[in-house]
């Protein structure tokens, strides 16, 4: 008693928990359509209330049939007093087909409903996030977890709420029949059936929770998978003669995942097992005691078949209710990853000024550390720069340094650790990010390259112009991709990658064009040009970096780059190294100081050379 008391705890203690997340699902389901989640259950209701009416039809007709025997009364006279519960037990069984079919129609229209409104959720937490929290792993693990829920679990968690109210409503009236002919037998058949119902409820509990206790290592599963078929990897993959280690890789998870959910399925079976043995046992002695009755004279036979149906509906009514609670208790313990993702801290500015209408004075970093999260060590340390109105100023040095990170938080995507960043003496995490986010535009290292048409992957810059054509080939002018874009098969409006039909793939310069043109359309006071030419040679890449400069104009300029080359393109160059800025000036200037960037500059100047001259020769020969 003491172990079941404790498992009666278990399920108690997180009743709260379960209720903030039920409220919030019964709340969505509520938006998804009130009217169909109502019909939803009055049909259940309804059907489980017919068994009341087949087992009054089921004890009549049997009765009547073996006190009238057509052999012994008037044939018509039997048939006349058979007839009304012949038709109310047709009608309860139509009832209850009627009910059968159309609860999966119902139960589809509320997920594909309810399945939109929570992504939709889902979708907006995401976007408003800071750019942080996508460097977790813990941001992914609840990802996974979240969207998990909101596919055809829903389907299953909206059929079993149902069918839990009709197996329930059916329980009450076979209890209700049989504390008829006794309370005791009655109440003996609700204890025989709590531990069943918890044992399962907590059996299948634990094995949720196994299954998503394997979150990351199912992230790694799907990994191993995307790169046996992602089309980014198969020349490698075949070039390098990957493919078995890949599925090495794979299948070793795969069988992880399966042994682990096995021996939790095995632990659930076993548990399951001893929940129904002192049901079992009740039932037996009613049934013995019902034979015994019969024979005895004490019940008729109609009473008596009625009795074994009931039981054997009431074993199945609480199968079925221990299968929906396993199936409601599985589907919420998922479900609460949902409320949980979208309670994840936005760390931006619900309010906030607005970001100044002309920036007069420029962008002063003021003493600006910046750490990842996790990381204690600093990937800026330090820094102090100021960045006049206009300016095009270069940032260099070699990788890692903290370029790029230096461009983020000049965005807005990311806030110091330390430090403050000033825009005309404000503090911009003063000013709310979307006003301030609205005067830059970027071309990152990794642009995406939209698998949509030529017009979405230019105009995404600035979605609130989709419609100005004048803007789109002006932009796509200025970056050099207009003529190619209008050869096109449907010009502007050609599908482009290889994911769909009819779409064509741009070369990788090209594709840089796009993405040059989208940040051009965006027409922003603020330009970032964060290597995204990393590809090209110096030579292609200066260029690219001069047509930058030129569309410039008086912007506003952040040119981002290892290759010291395009610096020169600059008003302003600021070397970073291991995060901590050391030089900051002029081409011309930092050459004479015969610093860093002196160094840097002629180690790559010399590699340069010496490339040209290997081309040289191998041309001679």
């Amino acid at each position: 008693m003491t172990k079941l008391f404790n498992q009666f705890n278990a399920i108690r203690n997180p009743i709260k928990a379960f209720l903030d997340v039920f409220n919030y699902f019964k709340a969505v389901l509520w938006q998804a359509s009130k009217p169909w989640t109502m019909l939803l259950f009055i049909l259940n209701l309804c059907g489980g209330l017919t068994l009341a009416a087949e087992l009054w039809a089921m004890t009549t007709l049997i009765n009547q049939l073996i006190e009238q025997s057509p052999f012994r009364s008037d044939f018509r006279q039997v048939i006349l007093s058979l007839f009304p519960w012949v038709l109310l037990l047709i009608g309860a069984m139509f009832i209850k087909n009627t009910v059968n079919a159309i609860q999966p129609y119902i139960s589809k229209q509320l997920q594909e409903k309810t399945s939109s409104i929570l992504n939709n959720h889902i979708f907006e937490k995401s976007t408003a996030l800071d750019l942080r929290s996508f460097e977790t792993e813990q941001y992914y693990n609840q990802l996974e977890n979240a969207k998990r829920a909101t596919t055809n679990q829903l389907t299953h968690a909206i059929e079993s709420i149902g069918s839990l109210l009709g197996h329930l409503v059916e329980l009450v009236v076979i209890i209700f029949a049989i504390s008829k002919a006794g309370i005791i037998p009655a109440i003996l058949l609700v204890i025989g059936s709590i531990p069943l119902i918890i044992t399962n409820i907590l059996a299948n509990r634990e094995f949720t929770r196994v299954n998503y206790r394997q979150s990351p290592l199912k992230r790694k599963f799907q990994y191993w998978l995307n790169l046996s078929t992602s089309r980014s990897t198969a020349a490698e993959l075949r070039l390098f003669g990957l493919g078995p280690f890949f599925l090495k890789k794979w299948k070793g998870i795969s069988d992880q995942l399966i042994g682990e959910l096995l021996q939790a399925r095995k632990q659930t079976a076993f548990t399951s097992i001893k929940g129904t043995i002192l049901l079992l046992i009740i039932l037996s002695l009613m049934i013995i005691s019902t034979v015994y009755s019969t024979i005895n004279g004490t019940i008729t036979v109609g009473v008596f078949v009625a009795f074994l149906y009931m039981l054997n509906r009431y074993q199945q009514a609480i199968q079925l209710i221990s299968h929906y609670g396993e199936m409601l208790s599985d589907f919420f313990f998922q479900f609460q990853y949902v409320p949980k993702f979208l309670q994840i801290g936005t760390e931006e500015a619900t309010t906030g000024s607005k970001a100044p209408e002309n920036i007069q004075e420029g962008v002063v970093f003021e003493n600006v550390y910046f750490s990842y999260p996790g990381s204690s060590k600093p990937v800026l340390q330090n820094i102090h720069l100021h960045i006049p109105v206009g300016q095009k100023v270069a940032i260099v040095g070699e990788n890692g340094a903290g370029k790029s990170t230096l461009a983020l938080l000049l965005l807005g995507l990311y806030k110091p650790t330390k430090g403050r960043i000033l825009v005309d003496g404000m503090d911009l995490n003063d000013i709310h990010p979307v006003t301030w986010r609205k005067k830059g535009a970027a071309v990152f290292q990794n642009f995406v390259k939209y698998q949509l048409s030529a017009q979405e992957n230019i105009v995404f810059g600035d979605i609130a112009h989709f419609a100005d054509i004048d803007k789109l080939r002006y932009s796509a002018q200025q970056s050099g991709i207009d003529e190619v874009l209008t050869q096109l098969p449907y010009s502007y409006q050609t599908l482009l990658g290889r994911e769909y039909e009819n779409s064509k793939d741009l070369s990788g310069g090209e594709w840089q064009k796009v993405a040059i043109a989208r940040a051009y359309f965006k027409d922003a006071d603020i330009l970032v040009l964060d290597e995204p030419t990393a590809s090209l040679d110096a030579q292609s890449e200066y260029e690219v970096y001069k047509q930058f400069s030129r569309v410039a104009g008086g912007k506003t300029t952040m040119l981002i780059s290892h290759r010291l080359g395009s610096a020169k393109l600059a008003d302003n160059i600021i070397y970073l190294q291991a995060g901590k800025l050391v030089e900051t000036g002029t081409h011309e200037e930092l050459i004479a100081r015969e610093g860093p960037y002196a160094y840097l500059y002629r180690e790559q100047a010399e590699w340069y050379q010496d490339r040209e001259e290997e081309k040289d020769v191998t041309f001679e020969r």
